[in-house]
């Protein structure tokens, strides 16, 4: 039933995930304007000291000029509301709701540049979900009121970014596909952390130095704080080894400190450090690509930790067919713990860290981490009308260890490998490796300046790894929602 609604679907519309923000109506604007996208401390909006460039309605309020005009205020925010139903959250384990429910959050920000070398950037974030049965999602639904990002930059110049910069204070971290590091962008309450950065930006690429702590997103007013048993640091380096104008070259280590770690093989403090890099060619006519491998070592209570993973995105833009269609194909592999080590020394499960929060669908809090999972995700991208995007996909998943287990976003285990986690169906010992498929589409619509319209609709066909263990009913998923944004 699930395959034949798609398929009616993508009649109508063709698709790919993840898509950015569709143009709005009206003549292209000013190459200087930044787009209107969910990274608000990425926008520079100092070419609006040239008063003729203030076009917009909210133009006074992004440009607020103090003094000579080397320092400026700068306001904003996102408003968003949306409507979300399953018909089996958790694939029917626990509570559910059959009629759905509201989530809205509000983010207001202020950029003070005083000077060319020094910034303060604040945004708040207000969370509220509403006619929930068995209340919100922890970390994923609510949070009232809190300070999502307060830091302040200095370095040879805040505006551009160009240079030695300093970071201090409470800051999103997002590199690559958000595969590792993200924002949890996708639910409604985002990730950030609290600590330090340091970025080096030249011709010859940009290389960020960071060391910070995640922090938990407490539903109360203002009551967030630093994750204390977790810290992370690292290294990223963008375009490293090639010009701007040519596919992108990233290089990374990462290193994880987790008191409270939690896999298949029991719970513990981990120690666990990342080396990897990415190759990829940025969408646009013709070929385009997102490879990325990575390498985990450390150690886990006495075991020593040997991982990997491999992610590609592989597609192709037939720029002079209508609609502009992009087919591509992901496959993703991370590996899991194996049987290989009969004494239990070594713990093989990847793990993806902080990564992006709706990673599987470009909406739906994923069902499971892709930790010990192989899958394969054949999608389309397309522009059915000139201020329209849609995407439409088929994901199928396999653990990559049956001697390991499933785990939740974003990271504890919840079905054990041997013995399905729940309580057996019949007592059969469950060494199934194919978990089941999803089936996912997505529609984006700019009627005007500042608004996005969504519409999002996924599904599971769960198989035989699900099937064996606990309760597994088939999930459906609707989710609609407004977005404003200035």
């Amino acid at each position: 039933m699930l395959a034949f609604l798609l398929c009616l679907i993508s009649s109508s519309f063709v698709a790919k995930a993840q898509t950015p923000d569709p143009k709005p109506p009206g003549p292209p604007s000013d190459p200087a304007r930044p787009p209107l996208i969910p990274l608000p401390q990425l926008e520079n909006w100092s070419f609006l000291k040239d008063p003729s460039k203030r076009v917009d309605f909210f133009d006074p309020i992004k440009y607020v000029q103090i003094g000579d005009g080397n320092s400026y205020l700068s306001l904003g925010s996102e408003y968003r509301i949306e409507y979300e139903r399953y018909t089996a959250n958790n694939f029917g384990v626990g509570p559910q709701d059959q009629n759905g429910y509201l989530m809205q959050r509000v983010l207001p920000h202020f950029d003070l540049h005083l000077s060319n070398h020094f910034r303060i950037y604040n945004e708040f974030q207000f969370d509220y979900t509403d006619f929930r049965n068995g209340g919100p999602r922890p970390g994923l639904d609510e949070d009232r009121g809190d300070i999502h990002q307060l830091f302040f930059d200095v370095g040879s110049d805040v505006r551009t970014g160009n240079g030695v910069q300093l970071r201090a204070g409470r800051q999103e971290l997002v590199y690559g596909r958000g595969r590792l590091l993200d924002n949890n962008e996708g639910p409604n309450v985002k990730l950030s952390f609290d600590g330090f950065k340091v970025s080096v930006d030249t011709r010859g690429g940009n290389v960020d130095f960071f060391a910070v702590k995640p922090v938990n997103p407490s539903p109360g007013f203002f009551d967030d704080a630093p994750v204390h048993g977790q810290s992370l640091w690292g290294v990223y380096g963008s375009n490293i080894f090639v010009g701007l104008n040519k596919p992108r070259a990233d290089i990374y280590y990462i290193g994880f400190d987790n008191k409270n770690a939690s896999y298949d093989v029991g719970a513990g403090r981990e120690i666990r450090h990342t080396f990897g890099g990415r190759f990829a060619q940025p969408v646009g006519k013709g070929l385009d690509f997102d490879w990325e491998s990575a390498f985990q070592w450390g150690a886990f209570t006495d075991k020593s930790i040997h991982a990997y993973t491999v992610q590609t995105e592989t597609g192709y833009t037939f720029e002079q067919s209508p609609g502009h269609i992009r087919p591509f194909l992901r496959f993703d592999v991370s590996s899991g713990n194996s049987s290989n080590d009969p004494n239990g020394h070594t713990l093989g499960t990847f793990n993806s860290l902080f990564p992006r929060g709706a990673y599987i669908t470009p909406k739906m809090a994923p069902p499971f981490a892709l930790d010990n999972v192989i899958d394969v995700h054949p999608m389309t991208w397309f522009q059915p009308f000139k201020h329209v995007e849609t995407s439409l996909g088929w994901d199928w998943f396999w653990r990559y260890s049956t001697n390991d287990g499933l785990y939740a976003f974003p990271g504890f285990p919840i079905r054990n490998g041997l013995y399905g986690g729940y309580p057996l169906i019949h007592g059969n010992l469950t060494k199934y490796s194919y978990i089941g498929q999803l089936g996912d589409m997505e529609v984006r619509w700019s009627p005007a300046a500042h608004v996005i319209i969504a519409f999002n609709f996924a599904g599971t066909i769960n198989g035989a790894f699900l099937n064996s263990t606990a309760k597994s009913n088939d999930i459906t998923y609707i989710n609609t929602g407004f977005t404003y944004r200035f």
